[in-house]
C-alpha cells in the first residue's frame, strides 16, 4: 500500500509525523511538541475502502497548447487552396491555369455544383436519319465549284415596274443593276468612260457608251470634276464598240483619272484659241490698230494727260534712300524727302515730318527750352570733397576728392530742395522736370587720371552725373524721379545708365570703360513714356524701359556733377566736365 502520514493530536503526544512501510510492519515517526521521544508498534491491517468522496473544485486551466494546423500562409487574390498529398494539412495557394473553366454557357449550365447539357435543340440520331440526307448519300449532288464551272448562271430577271415604252438602261457596270427610263427622242451624247487617262492637250482614246450620235469634228468635253476637265474634238468615234478618239485642245487641272463624264460640248474656252499670223497690212485691221494706237512706245514713251502709276508698286512702297533707277511716285518723293517745316512748326518743334530750312534754324538755336549747362559754378561740398573751375576759359569744372577720407563734391544748376528755384525746366512750376514731355541732357566728362598722385579712384570712390533723383545735397543712388549715369572709380568698371521712376530705381550697365585722362562725349534722350536711352561717343550705349513718365516733386529741379566716397578710399577720385546742354519739349 502506498506510505501516508499519521497526525496525533497535539493534546496527547503533540504532533506526530512519519510515514509506514507498505509492509504494515512499523511506524516511525517524529513528535513534536510537549511530549519528546520515538513511537513505535504494529500497525493493523487497513479496513474496507470507504465511499467516493464528493468532487473536488476544478484546477486551474492549464498552459495553452502549440498552435494546430491552419489554412497555408502567403497567397494572392483569386488563388485557390488544394492538396498538394494525403497528409494531413499539407495544403499550398494554386493560382488556376488559364483554361481552368470559371463560367459555362448554354448548352451547358451548372446548377447546384452539377454541370448540366441542354440539348433540347439539338437533332437525335433518328430525327436526323429521317429528316436529313447522309454525307454518303450526297455523293450525287453537286458542289458548288462544280456547278459553277458546269452550269451558268441564272439571269437576273428584268426590274419591276415601268411604264409602255419605256427601255431598259444599265445603271452602272455591275451585272443586272439595270431601271426602265423614258428614252429621249433625237440624238444621244451623254455618256460615261472608266478609261484611265491624263488630263492635258494632245489625242487620247476612250472607250464610252455605244449607238450614240458623235460623228468627227464635233466639240466633246470629257470631265473629271469641276477642277479637272478637257476639251476638244472629236477624230473618230465607233458606235458599235464605243472607242472614241479625241483631239484636246484645251484642259483645266491635272492628275490621271479613271471616271469621266463625256458629253458634246459648247464653243471652246477662249483659252484654248491659238492666234494664227495676222497677213496683209496692219492698217487694214483696224480694231488691232485703234487699240495699238491707244498704247505708248516702250523706248522713249510720251505721255498724255496725267500720268498715275498704280499702287502698291515699289514706286510707293521702297524705303527712303532707295537709290536705283525704279520709278517714284509723288507720294513716295513727298515722303522720302519731307517738306520744310513752318515757322510755327519750328517753334514748336513736334512736327516728325517736316525738315528745317536753313533760314530758320535761329528759331531752333535760341529756342527757350534750350539750356547751356557751360557756366554753372553753383558748388556742394562735405567731407574730403573740393571743387575748382580755375580752367574758365574751357569751361571745365572739376570736382574731387581731396583726401584719402569720406567726402562729396558737386557743381550743380538749380537749387536742390529749394521751392521755386529751378531753371525753368517746366513752364508749369520752374523747380520741376516734367518726364511726361520729351528731355534731352549731354556734356563731356574724364572721370580719373593718374600720376604721381592718382586720381582715377576705386571701388569707394563713384561719379554721378544726374538730372532730378534728389531732394537734398547727399551721397548715394537716386531716390525721387530722375535720370542720369554713374561709374565707380578705376578703369575698369564700366559707365552705366540710372533712372528712378519714383517708385524703382533702374540701372543698366554699358560695356564703355574709360581710360586714365580720357572722356567720353555722352547724351540721355528721355521719350516722355519711360523710354530713356545713353549715347556715348555718339552710339547707344544703354537703354531702360523704367524710367520717369511724370512731373518731378517740387524742388527736385536739379542737374548735378558729383564725385563722392561713402567709405574711405585707397585711391582719389576726380572728375572733370565741360559744356553740356538741356533741352525739352
Amino acid at each position: 500500500m502506498p506510505d501516508a502520514i499519521i497526525t496525533s493530536t497535539a493534546s496527547t503526544f503533540g504532533t506526530i509525523s512519519g510515514t509506514f512501510a507498505a509492509d504494515q510492519s512499523t511506524i516511525t515517526g517524529t513528535v513534536t511538541g510537549t511530549v519528546t521521544g520515538t513511537l513505535s508498534g504494529s500497525v493493523g491491517v487497513p479496513g474496507p475502502q470507504g465511499p467516493t468522496g464528493a468532487t473536488g473544485a476544478t484546477g486551474a486551466t492549464g498552459a495553452t497548447g502549440a498552435t494546430g494546423a491552419g489554412v497555408a500562409v502567403g497567397g494572392t487574390t483569386g488563388q485557390v487552396l488544394q492538396k498538394l498529398s494525403g497528409v494531413n494539412y499539407d495544403t499550398g495557394w494554386l493560382t488556376l491555369p488559364a483554361d481552368y473553366i470559371t463560367s459555362v454557357t448554354a448548352p451547358l449550365a451548372v446548377t447546384a455544383g452539377n454541370l448540366a447539357v441542354d440539348l433540347s435543340a439539338y437533332l437525335t440520331s433518328a430525327t436526323a436519319a429521317s429528316t436529313y440526307q447522309t454525307l454518303a448519300g450526297m455523293s450525287s449532288y453537286l458542289t458548288t465549284s462544280a456547278a459553277a464551272s458546269t452550269y451558268a448562271v441564272i439571269a437576273a430577271g428584268q426590274p419591276v415596274a415601268g411604264s409602255t415604252g419605256q427601255v431598259l438602261t444599265k445603271q452602272s457596270g455591275t451585272n443586272y443593276d439595270s431601271i426602265w427610263v423614258t428614252p429621249v427622242v433625237g440624238d444621244r451624247y451623254l455618256t460615261s468612260s472608266t478609261t484611265s487617262n491624263t488630263v492635258g492637250n494632245g489625242n487620247k482614246t476612250f472607250t464610252i457608251g455605244t449607238g450614240l450620235s458623235y460623228t468627227p469634228t464635233q466639240n466633246i468635253t470629257i470631265s473629271y470634276d469641276a477642277s479637272n476637265h478637257m476639251h476638244g474634238e472629236v477624230l473618230t468615234y465607233n458606235s458599235g464598240t464605243g472607242v472614241l478618239t479625241v483631239d484636246v485642245n484645251h484642259h483645266t487641272g491635272s492628275g490621271t483619272y479613271a471616271s469621266w463624264v463625256v458629253n458634246v460640248g459648247g464653243v471652246t474656252p477662249a483659252t484654248s484659241v491659238a492666234w494664227g499670223d495676222i497677213t496683209g497690212t496692219l492698217s487694214t485691221q483696224t480694231d488691232l490698230q485703234a487699240a495699238l494706237d491707244l498704247k505708248s512706245n516702250l523706248a522713249s514713251p510720251t505721255f498724255s494727260g496725267t500720268p498715275t502709276l498704280p499702287t502698291c508698286t515699289i514706286a510707293t512702297t521702297q524705303s527712303p534712300g532707295n537709290n536705283t533707277t525704279a520709278l517714284a511716285t509723288t507720294a513716295f518723293v513727298t515722303a522720302a524727302v519731307p517738306a520744310f517745316a513752318t515757322v510755327a512748326q519750328v517753334v514748336a518743334a513736334t512736327s516728325t515730318s517736316t525738315s528745317l530750312a536753313p533760314g530758320n534754324q535761329g528759331f531752333l538755336l535760341t529756342n527757350p527750352r534750350l539750356y547751356p549747362l557751360a557756366f554753372i559754378n553753383a558748388t556742394s561740398l562735405s567731407g574730403s570733397g573740393a571743387a575748382t573751375s580755375s580752367e574758365p576759359q574751357t569751361f571745365s569744372r572739376q570736382v574731387y576728392l581731396a583726401t584719402l577720407a569720406v567726402g562729396r563734391a558737386s557743381f550743380r544748376f538749380g537749387a536742390i530742395g529749394t521751392a521755386n528755384a529751378g531753371f525753368g525746366t517746366s513752364t508749369a512750376k520752374a523747380d520741376q522736370v516734367d518726364f511726361s514731355k520729351k528731355v534731352w541732357i549731354s556734356g563731356y566728362a574724364m572721370m580719373g587720371f593718374g600720376g604721381a598722385t592718382s586720381y582715377l579712384g576705386d571701388a569707394n570712390t563713384i561719379c554721378r552725373i544726374s538730372l532730378g533723383g534728389y531732394s537734398t545735397n547727399t551721397t548715394g543712388n537716386m531716390t525721387l524721379k530722375g535720370i542720369g549715369l554713374k561709374k565707380v572709380g578705376g578703369v575698369a568698371s564700366f559707365v552705366t545708365l540710372t533712372v528712378h521712376n519714383g517708385t524703382t530705381l533702374t540701372d543698366v550697365a554699358s560695356t564703355v570703360a574709360i581710360a586714365d585722362g580720357a572722356g567720353i562725349h555722352w547724351q540721355i534722350y528721355s521719350d516722355g513714356t519711360g523710354n530713356v536711352t545713353l549715347y556715348i561717343n555718339g552710339t547707344q550705349a544703354a537703354t531702360t524701359t523704367a524710367g520717369p513718365t511724370t512731373a518731378t516733386a517740387s524742388g527736385s529741379a536739379c542737374y548735378r556733377e558729383q564725385v563722392e566716397a561713402v567709405a574711405t578710399p585707397g585711391v582719389r577720385q576726380v572728375m572733370n566736365c565741360n559744356g553740356g546742354w538741356f533741352y525739352t519739349e
